[in-house]
């Protein structure tokens, strides 16, 4: 047995037991979840957690002898590994993967192990690993992630990174007109306005996909538009679409509620995205997935949702939408946007009589967050947007009923 080997392998089960107990936002247990659990747990910069993942992902590999699986992986374990400044340990799993890995894996793997010898300095190793590494093999969130900690004297002038050359921030996403897919007229009697913009829930289309042409796409939206005629609605169920090779498409006009998460009262002040393909099977290409970043970051921006308030579909009612796949690498997205897009400035929980007197009062109002309720809010409502129990709410409202006003303000934890 090769040394990395045998060191895998103590490691992987010295994780398994140190994590047993441990809770996951993602359940690393599902079979067929560990290796988006753990991208998205790196993608967070939570290193203990992917690791933790890593490791039972490759114990799994390594009792069904599935290499490929095994060589992935050791990649995983070596980011995570490199984040938590183990490096003689994360040298181990990636020069396997350099040695034994496909023309992609040892690309990343040598990408990690510039990051590696950056890390402790040792300038020159790690210059000339990065100079190996051709970008266009690399995957573009694994690159990102190293390029954004290498140092400038790594960097250099070399033309796959630029003298200290980091990934854009997120802009202005370029979206193609209802006019482009030749969608039908929306039927504005059955159409309700828009309110104030909220939140934003993200789908899928459940239905298996890869990249296509623009004509095949629009083929694909007006067909899906039909169906949503037959099902009487005004028009398109969406806002957005965004197909396999990152292209975004307008779809159901902003200024008209959607008809996508589920109900009147969910689809109310909610922007739906949502991406083509079947996530239950399928990985979420890396074009579309820097698409969605790009187009959350935009309309999170432009209409100011904070990242709470963006869901996938499954955290808003009972579903498997957006797939597990999607969902699995949600979160990491999502931690990545929170730089760019305002958020609720966290505060101390106020007790039910002090928030029942600010209320009642108007003091304190700044100092603890409220929801102000708009027409048609219910209790139910307030909890499910801020992701909280309706017993929580009416215990810090006491008093309060179901029947609320606009204008109301609503303690929140």
């Amino acid at each position: 047995m090769s040394r990395a080997a045998g060191v895998s392998i103590l490691v992987a089960l010295g994780l398994l037991s140190a994590c047993a107990g441990r809770p996951h936002g993602l359940n690393p247990t599902v079979p067929g979840k560990r290796a988006f659990a753990a991208e998205s747990y790196l993608q967070m910069g939570d290193y203990p957690s992917a690791r933790a993942v890593a490791g039972q992902q490759l114990a799994a590999a390594q009792e069904h002898n599935d290499r490929t699986a095994v060589l992935d992986a050791y990649l995983l374990l070596g980011e995570a590994l490199v984040g938590q400044a183990e490096h003689t340990l994360a040298r181990e799993y990636l020069v396997e993967v350099k040695r034994m890995g496909r023309v992609r894996q040892q690309a990343g793997a040598r990408a990690l192990l510039a990051l590696s010898h950056d890390r402790v300095r040792d300038t020159a190793v790690a210059r000339s690993y990065f100079l190996g590494v051709r970008r266009e093999r690399v995957d573009p969130d694994l690159w990102n992630r190293v390029t954004r900690k290498l140092s400038r004297e790594v960097l250099g002038a070399s033309k796959y990174g630029g003298a200290g050359r980091r990934p854009a921030t997120p802009g202005a996403a370029a979206i193609l007109p209802r006019s482009t897919w030749a969608a039908r007229t929306l039927r504005t009697h059955l159409a309700n306005p828009m309110e104030t913009i909220r939140k934003i829930t993200v789908h899928h289309t459940a239905m298996v996909t890869g990249a296509r042409s623009r004509s095949e796409v629009a083929r694909t939206l007006r067909s899906i538009q039909k169906n949503h005629f037959q099902r009487g609605w005004a028009d398109i169920g969406y806002h957005y679409v965004v197909d396999a090779s990152g292209r975004t498409w307008q779809c159901r006009p902003l200024k008209y509620q959607g008809a996508h998460a589920g109900n009147h009262q969910l689809n109310r002040g909610n922007i739906g995205i949502s991406l083509m393909g079947d996530f239950n099977v399928q990985r979420v290409p890396a074009a579309q997935k820097r698409a969605l970043v790009r187009l959350l970051a935009h309309l999170a921006a432009k209409h100011k949702v904070p990242v709470r308030n963006i869901y996938g579909h499954h955290k808003v009612r009972a579903t498997e939408c957006p797939g597990k796949h999607l969902s699995a690498v949600l979160p990491g997205i999502l931690a990545g946007l929170k730089p760019d897009i305002p958020t609720a400035t966290p505060t101390a929980t106020p007790t039910a009589t002090a928030t029942a007197t600010a209320i009642a009062t108007g003091a304190g109002i700044g100092k603890a967050r409220f929801h102000r309720v708009v027409r048609g809010d219910t209790l139910i409502d307030i909890a499910r947007l801020h992701r909280v129990t309706l017993q929580t709410l009416i215990t810090m409202n006491p008093g309060r009923g179901d029947t609320l006003h606009p204008g109301d303000l609503i303690a929140l934890p």
